[in-house]
């Protein structure tokens, strides 16, 4: 009885200790975004036991710059550091962004249709122009 308790309590520290080792994979479930690289994206995404939530990525403001929410109204935030793709020609084109957080307990990897605005179609539209992201199904944020 009592191996039979040392080994449930072993099984049981194994389990925590792989599933902190794993963590939680997000994936992204329907194409999302559209906005530039500093704006707001919101991605409807499943983790891997199939649970759904959001990802809000967040680039509007000084003090908001690096931001990734994951779970509604900003359940879990964390600060991180983007990096979005660009060419030096404006045609569209596909490419990977990615994410790491400031204390390296969240990465991502987001594949994007990446295309550019250059046209202005109307007064105080500067804000439109320039390299725009669309985040493609299967990108993943994982969560250490």
């Amino acid at each position: 009885m009592k191996q039979l308790l040392v080994l449930l309590v072993f099984l049981a520290m194994f389990a925590e200790f792989a599933l902190a080792q794993t963590g939680t994979i997000y994936t992204v479930t329907p194409d999302g975004g559209g906005a530039k690289a500093y704006g707001f994206f919101t991605l409807n995404v499943k983790d891997q036991n199939g649970n759904a939530t959001t990802i809000e990525l967040d680039n509007r403001y000084p003090s908001r710059v690096g931001y990734l929410d994951i779970g509604p109204f900003g359940q879990r935030e964390y600060h991180g550091v983007y990096a979005f793709p660009t060419q030096a020609v404006h045609t569209p084109f596909y490419g990977m962004a990615t994410y790491v957080s400031d204390d390296d307990t969240v990465t991502g990897e987001f594949q994007v249709y990446a295309y550019y605005v250059s046209v202005c179609s109307g007064r105080g539209c500067g804000g439109t122009l320039g390299w725009h992201y669309r985040v493609l199904m299967g990108s993943t944020v994982m969560v250490k």
